[in-house]
């Protein structure tokens, strides 16, 4: 990204560098001379506005780590609104601008994974209501059975869920510093150590309509595997049509309530973005414990997709020999016609007219099973963390959680440094990838605070009077 320099006002320059997709590092340099007082109620504009930041406590520069955010251009904005730039900025490109990291194919889906799912879900429970409604209007009375009524109510199970997961799914996962940042805070929290948070609030609306919201949005990973369950349950029971017995379905049925109700019980879908160390050494444990720890570390990617995409290759099988059984009916029924006269004939031709009806009924759950299939693959890839960690360097990544971990303590009282860095460190030397030992890892983050506070990023200022200071 370019180098901006203004000639006036607070600032003199900003160079910004994409650290990885949707993650910048903004180096702010101010005017000889600037208020400290105007740095700090920058500081305080940027939380105001939303733009989450960390300091960086590295270097002699001001720089900020800004998580979700692809470019400058939001920070330029609020810099020129507040008056901390003044006139036009001299922009003179950087080598760096043509080696911009752009986000891969894979980043890209998986970013928008379960919003993606979530359609190819809508797609299938459509073609699955349509199916049971198709199906009973070929019996041969035109009457529903009850089979057909979970065919039908098969597909509205799963759009419960999938049409919430449509609305409440979309870009919901956090950067991984801004989870760490929370979740480190709930840790501390936890072991009795009251800590700002180092995010702005969010702001809360009350009343009946707000909470349904919020509780939507917060459980809707664990609605979406309810409603998948009490699907697979009416698709056994469609399976059990008295003239029309599936065993591919029947089967697909016990794999989807299984796997999906299994993900229930071990997906955290509001776990951080990074993953821990195994609690165990994994050279202590046994085939069962290892296996059982690889099943945690990723609930829909390793149990809800795989025995969802088994029920949706059981329910192609069974398809197949839907197919191959109408087009024989149909067969025999036409062969039957010949030689037939009189009533014999009627009856011959109406069992041929009931055997043509149904005979493409089979493909609906083909497109239904085939939607599934993408839908399933979809949102196992939204439980994947390890792209957190392939998609940076593992020595940036420490050095990022580091930065952060200074900045939610930077306000502890020296009395209580030495007790609540150790505790931090305790939890930081538990995440996967990170290589440090305790005692090195308390140092770094002594570091990083003594730095930050020496910013003028963190000077006292009174919020109420930063308009004024800013200019």
């Amino acid at each position: 990204m370019p180098l901006y320099r203004w000639p006036t006002g607070t600032i003199a320059q900003l160079e910004s560098a994409v650290l990885a997709p949707g993650k910048i590092e903004v180096i702010v340099r101010p005017h000889a001379g600037a208020d400290p007082k105007s740095l700090h109620a920058l500081h305080h504009a940027l939380s105001k506005n939303g733009i989450v930041h960390f300091i960086n406590g590295e270097g002699n520069d001001y720089r900020l780590i800004i998580p979700d955010i692809k470019d400058e251009k939001p920070l330029l904005a609020l810099l020129e609104n507040g008056g901390w730039t003044a006139g036009l900025p001299q922009v003179i490109a950087t080598p760096a601008d043509k080696q911009i990291a752009q986000d891969s194919m894979r980043e890209k889906i998986q970013k928008n994974a379960v919003f993606g799912s979530a359609l190819f879900y809508d797609l299938g429970n459509i073609s699955c209501i349509v199916s049971g409604i198709q199906r009973a209007r070929h019996n041969r009375d035109g009457k529903w059975t009850a089979s057909d009524v979970s065919e039908m109510m098969m597909g509205v199970a799963f759009s419960i869920g999938d049409a919430l997961l449509t609305v409440y799914g979309k870009d919901k996962t956090k950067d991984p510093l801004i989870a760490f940042s929370e979740a480190l805070s709930s840790h501390l929290t936890q072991q009795g150590i009251d800590i700002p948070a180092a995010t702005p609030d969010s702001v809360h609306k009350s009343g009946f309509f707000a909470s349904v919201n919020d509780f939507l949005s917060y459980h809707i990973t664990s609605i979406k595997c309810l409603s998948e369950t009490v699907g697979g349950g009416f698709m056994i029971k469609a399976a059990l049509k008295k003239d029309n017995f599936n065993a591919g379905k029947l089967t697909a049925g016990l794999l989807v309530s299984t796997g999906w109700l299994a993900t229930f019980m071990l997906d955290k879908p509001h776990a951080p973005g990074f993953e821990f160390k195994p609690k165990d050494d994994p050279v202590n444990m046994n085939t069962s414990q290892k296996i059982w720890h690889w099943l945690n570390e990723n609930p829909r990617g390793r149990i809800g997709t795989p025995f969802g995409m088994l029920n949706n290759l059981s329910n192609l099988a069974g398809s197949y020999s839907e197919r191959k059984r109408f087009n024989q009916e149909v067969f025999v029924a036409h062969n039957a016609l010949a030689g037939k006269s009189g009533a014999a004939m009627e009856a011959a031709q109406s069992e041929l007219n009931y055997a043509t009806r149904k005979q493409h009924d089979w493909g609906w759950n083909v497109l239904t099973a085939s939607a599934f299939l993408v839908g399933h693959s979809l949102f196992g890839l939204s439980g994947d963390k390890e792209s957190v960690h392939a998609a940076t360097d593992n020595h940036e990544f420490r050095q990022d959680i580091l930065a952060v971990a200074a900045n939610v303590l930077a306000n502890v009282p020296d009395k209580a440094r030495a007790h609540v860095v150790d505790e931090t460190a305790t939890y930081v030397t538990s995440i996967k990838g990170v290589t440090q030992n305790h005692a090195e890892v308390v140092q770094a983050i002594n570091d990083h605070i003594d730095h930050i506070r020496q910013s003028p990023f963190m000077a006292p200022v009174n919020t109420d009077t930063a308009a004024q200071l800013a200019r």
